[in-house]
Formats: C-alpha cells, structure tokens, sequence
C-alpha cells in the first residue's frame, strides 16, 4: 500500500513536468524537543510526500541546553503503474532515494511553567537518488544523483506530558555533485532517437516550514507533521535540433510534506 502511495507520488509528478526526471527529495525535518540533561528521544514515521518512504530519528540532550540529533530516510518503490490518460501497459517507475542527516544545537525551555521551548540546530547530511522510467517498455530515463547537503533549523514549541506542538523552519543548502544518467530527448518523431547523456552537477537553496503534532502518553506519542518545501531546484537542459527542440527538467519534488509515525522519549 505505501509503495503505491510512493508510486501515485512521483507518478503525478512525471505528468506534471512529462519530461522530468529527479535529482534530489527533500531529507527528513527533524523536531527533537529535547526539555532537560540525558533525554533520549526516538521516532520514526511513514512519509506520505515530500520525505523518505521510512524516517528514522534520533536525539540525545548532551545537558540542560544542547544536544544532537542523527537522522536517516530511504525510500525503494520498484512498481508497474497505468497512467490516467492510457490503459496500455509496460509503464514502470523504479525510486530510490537513501539519506542520513547528523546535527547539533541548543534548546531553552522558558515560560511560568517551562512548557515553551525555543530550539536550533544545525549539521550536515548525504544521500543519492536513482530514478528511472519505463513507458510502454521503452526507457524514457535513467537518473542517478549523489548529493550533500548543510542545513540550519530553528523553532518554537509548547509541550506538557500528553502534547506537543512546534513550528520549525529549516533552511538547506544542496549540492548534488553527481548528476549521471541517460535520457530520450523527444517522444513524437520520425527517426529514431539516440539516448542522451548526462554527467553534470547543480546547487540550489530551500526553506521548509514545518508544523509537527505530538499527542499521546508521557513517553510514547504519535507524530503528524505537515509542512510545505519552498525553494529552488529546477534546470533546464536545452537540446536543439532542426526536427525537434525539447528541455528535459531536473526535478524537485515535492512541494508538500506529510508524514505520520510514533516518537518515543526517555527521561531521567
């Protein structure tokens, strides 16, 4: 059922932008909420658009007033899939995506009752992707990227036992230093065409505001987060020729996240 879910995502996408193919997805946003020394917090969550498939994370509060965090997502979709405007088989999406974040900061519990929380942090992360298309059992591309990334996320919380709420924004800077692959340049043509080759490169910015919901016991308590993903992303590469002239897409997607999962805490 998730793989499909997966699936009808990046499907939505290729119909959107038909000559797309994607280099990057945005990694997972992390909101710990660490309160006090020795807090051990771990979750893990389904991502329904805009993450991994599976999100694993978890943080350690190293004292009163920092901590770090390591997070990691993968995602592996291999299905046969109809498009909406054709019932003709052969249309295959294979996704992979595979990444890890790592991080530290701060968090300062303040308010009458120090049930409000302002927290920041900040690290680095990697990941690759490989996305490739068949259609009608012709392959209309084969991706794959490799990429880092460095981030800087700060946010406010309100928590008690039973429920906490933050709101982060995080702020990423990718480079994906490895962009490999082959692509058909054009669908409706007389000749036949040659596969094209792709060895590049590219950088962008994003920012992503997030809300994140924890609602449960004082230890065990399920996760909705929600949140969009803004930001740049996109490249065209430009193919000329006297009978067909096409600009296959890099892609980003998604622009929304959601996700739903189980965040468990330790406290001394």
């Amino acid at each position: 059922m998730t793989n499909k879910i997966t699936s009808g995502l990046i499907m939505i996408s290729i119909l959107i932008l038909c000559s797309g193919f994607t280099i990057y997805t945005p990694t997972i946003l992390y909101s710990p909420l660490l309160k006090k020394s020795n807090d051990l917090n771990v979750s893990g969550t389904l991502g329904m658009s805009g993450t991994g498939l599976w999100n694993f994370s978890t943080a350690y509060a190293l004292n009163d007033f920092s901590g770090i965090t390591i997070s990691a997502l993968t995602s592996n979709s291999n299905q046969s899939v109809s498009f909406v405007i054709t019932s003709q088989s052969g249309n295959v999406v294979e996704y992979r995506k595979n990444a890890i974040e790592i991080g530290g900061g701060c968090f300062v519990p303040y308010g009458q009752k120090q049930n409000h929380l302002f927290q920041i942090y900040t690290g680095f992360g990697l990941g690759s992707v490989d996305d490739m298309f068949t259609e009608r059992d012709v392959l209309k591309y084969d991706i794959q990227s490799r990429f880092v990334n460095m981030f800087i996320q700060f946010g406010f919380a309100t928590t008690n036992d039973y429920f906490e709420s933050s709101i982060d924004i995080k702020t990423k800077q990718v480079f994906a230093y490895k962009i490999q692959g082959r692509y058909l340049p054009y669908e409706d043509s007389p000749y036949r065409p040659d596969y094209l080759t792709i060895n590049d490169k590219d950088k962008f910015y994003q920012i992503e505001p997030v809300y994140t919901l924890k609602a449960g016991s004082k230890n065990l308590k399920g996760i909705f987060q929600i949140g969009l993903i803004l930001g740049d992303g996109y490249k065209d590469y430009e193919y000329e020729n006297p009978a067909y002239s096409v600009s296959p897409v890099y892609m980003l997607a998604n622009m929304f996240r959601v996700s739903l999962g189980l965040s468990y805490t330790f406290r001394h």
